[in-house]
């Protein structure tokens, strides 16, 4: 399939994954820059919801392992429609060599 051709299988869930990953990322990236290790913020300021965001930015490279598994899904779903395409007309091709059109 050409890449300005659109398939007509849309994995809309996967999408939000991927976003989420990207976000994930950034995220991680954002707290390296600009957020102290965890063990350097001080306990008084240890709450839940810091906690949570800890505990989600350090997943940036789980999210990266699943964006990468995302983009060879979608490029292996694009390139198989194209490759079973061309095994079907590699197929017909085999069929009219012995049905006698073409024969050595």
């Amino acid at each position: 399939m050409p890449f300005n051709e659109k398939s007509d299988i849309h994995y809309f869930g996967l999408d939000w994954l991927r976003f989420a990953s990207c976000l994930t990322v950034v995220v991680s990236h954002g707290r390296d820059m600009f957020f102290p290790a965890w063990d350097a913020v001080p306990p008084e300021m240890k709450n839940l919801p810091l906690m949570f965001f800890y505990l989600l930015s350090r997943l940036g490279h789980e999210a990266v392992i699943v964006f990468l598994f995302y983009q060879v899904f979608s490029s292996v779903e694009m390139y198989s429609e194209e490759c079973s395409k061309i095994i079907s007309k590699r197929r017909n091709l085999r069929l009219t060599e012995l049905s006698g059109f073409y024969c050595h």
